[in-house]
């Protein structure tokens, strides 16, 4: 299936595609979905990294979807791992679901508040990091077997 915009959408997704190869980064006011292989930075409303995806870069967005493979940090709000991901690196968050038997090798940040926002009218970015950071001391492990 193929996905079109026209004049009167306001919004449309960004898709790497399995088999392609992007170096740079991604900057934008709606969703990425990665399926593909990336070389650099994202930061996006909603980031997806399908199950044969791999991100090498940071990661900042409201909402990850991580299936695939992350290498590098990531900041969010909210963090949906599941079973076959694979991450290193320091995922901040400030809600963590975990599904059985994922291969997160990093280090882990909760975070109290929101630390990102939606752009404003302007376009112009309003990622805030909090400095509010509570550890967890859960790092390098299997979490199916604590």
């Amino acid at each position: 299936m193929l996905a079109f915009t026209n004049a009167d959408e306001k919004t449309s997704p960004t898709i790497i595609g399995a088999g392609c190869k992007l170096t740079g980064n991604i900057k934008t006011d709606h969703n990425v979905q990665i399926h593909g292989h990336v070389i650099g930075d994202i930061d996006a409303e909603t980031v997806v990294i399908g199950r044969g995806g791999i991100v090498e870069g940071r990661v900042t967005t409201a909402n990850l979807f991580l299936h695939g493979t992350l290498d590098g940090p990531a900041v969010v709000d909210i963090a949906n791992v599941f079973s076959h991901a694979k991450m290193t690196g320091t995922l901040s968050y400030k809600t963590l679901n975990i599904t059985s038997n994922t291969g997160l090798e990093c280090k882990l940040a909760k975070h109290i508040k929101s630390i990102y926002r939606r752009r404003s009218s302007w376009g112009r970015s309003e990622t805030l990091f909090n400095r509010n950071v509570k550890r967890t001391g859960i790092q390098y492990g299997e979490f199916g077997n604590r």
